[in-house]
């Protein structure tokens, strides 16, 4: 599915993000350092940020281009915990469900998220 520039992007549906009250950056974050997540919500992100996780053998990727953007939309909300929301996805180029996680905008919090990171990649290679 490709959104074309004259479709209006979907309406914005229920708050997933407990507490919703937005507080920091600039509004989009609330007291915890949580993003305010909605359903019908689009993340965009830079191919070359995008970690995937599968037994699959295709791409998770329909552009493995590092410079291209992937646009997720959020489905509903699978967890919300310590340092991290976890919202069920759809990347809109390939179709395919996914969890992404956004972890809190906090420094600690993202050191911890780049260990993640690095300890499923080697457990991938394995």
């Amino acid at each position: 599915v490709h959104v074309h520039e004259k479709e209006k992007p979907p309406t914005r549906g229920e708050c997933l993000t407990n507490p919703s009250e937005p507080i920091s950056n600039d509004g989009a974050d609330n007291v915890e350092g949580n993003l305010i997540v909605h359903t019908n919500d689009l993340f965009k992100v830079p191919n070359r940020k995008v970690h995937y996780h599968s037994i699959e053998s295709d791409s998770f990727l329909n552009n493995n281009d590092p410079l291209g953007v992937t646009t997720f939309q959020v489905v509903g909300l699978l967890g919300q915990g310590t340092f991290a929301q976890v919202f069920q996805c759809k990347n809109l180029e390939t179709g395919k469900m996914c969890a992404v996680k956004i972890v809190k905008n906090k420094p600690a919090y993202t050191r911890q998220a780049t260990i993640e990171i690095e300890v499923f990649k080697t457990m991938m290679k394995k």
